[in-house]
């Protein structure tokens, strides 16, 4: 198996480490965004304040919960796709990325509303299934690379995969399958594939009882499932997911 990993610039390490709020760029016409404009909530910026306290940063960046009710779910999208802190969040985690995900999720009010809107998983599997690879391996914005595997940290939570439809599931499994394959034949220094992995597994333990089974009786397995992570995983072992997932590393 070929190995893939996320290749972050050294400028992107400095940015990401200086915990700056609106140290990411949120312009218009980002890859995550809709061509119409939304109701999306604009972050405040604070430019020169590195020396402000995280907590306090974070507290300044929740959504004001009048916005938050009547924003359109569209628009809360790209309001969680745009939280300035997310790269921070998941790059500077002690335990591992999607741990640094998991504390974005409970910090940020508006992820944790997003995930009890009913319409959410349509936009966000709408906006995953057009995914172009090539261009976000070229800087389709700043933190593309990080930005969508917080976009697959945010699909692979249950709200969204149980909120989804049998067929609903499937079609997001083929463009994972098809996700990882491309990452690995052309990207494999730029991309990682475990953020993508990890969608279809826990799709699998949902709609295969024979690989639920079977993820429940692997201790390492279920370890990725649960926890989005695979630093004890043997080679053998992601090959064996993948197998499942009718996808091979060969290439």
């Amino acid at each position: 198996m070929r190995k893939t990993a996320i290749v972050l610039s050294i400028a992107l390490c400095a940015a990401i480490l200086m915990g700056v709020a609106g140290v990411i760029a949120t312009g218009d016409g980002l890859w995550f965004q809709s061509e119409e404009k939304t109701d999306a909530y604009q972050f405040p910026v604070y430019e020169g304040e590195s020396g402000r306290p995280y907590a306090e940063i974070v507290n300044s960046l929740q959504i004001p919960e009048d916005k938050l009710r009547a924003m359109s779910t569209e628009g809360l999208v790209e309001t969680c796709m745009n939280y300035p802190l997310f790269a921070l969040g998941i790059y500077t985690s002690n335990e591992s990325m999607y741990a640094g995900f998991m504390k974005t999720r409970k910090e940020f009010n508006g992820l944790e509303a997003l995930f009890k809107r009913e319409d959410a998983q349509k936009i966000l599997v709408g906006k995953f299934l057009k995914v172009n690879l090539k261009e976000l391996a070229n800087g389709a914005d700043d933190f593309s690379i990080l930005r969508l595997r917080y976009l697959e940290y945010i699909l692979a939570q249950d709200e969204i995969l149980k909120s989804l439809t049998p067929e609903e599931r499937q079609i997001l499994t083929d463009t994972c399958q098809k996700m990882i394959a491309e990452k690995v034949e052309k990207y494999k220094d730029v991309f990682s594939i475990d953020s993508t992995l990890l969608i279809a597994a826990r799709i699998q333990v949902l709609d295969n009882p024979e690989f639920a089974e079977y993820a429940q009786s692997n201790k390492k397995i279920k370890y990725f499932i649960e926890r989005g992570v695979q630093p004890y995983l043997e080679v053998e072992e992601v090959e064996e997911i993948l197998q499942i997932l009718n996808i091979s590393l060969e290439g």
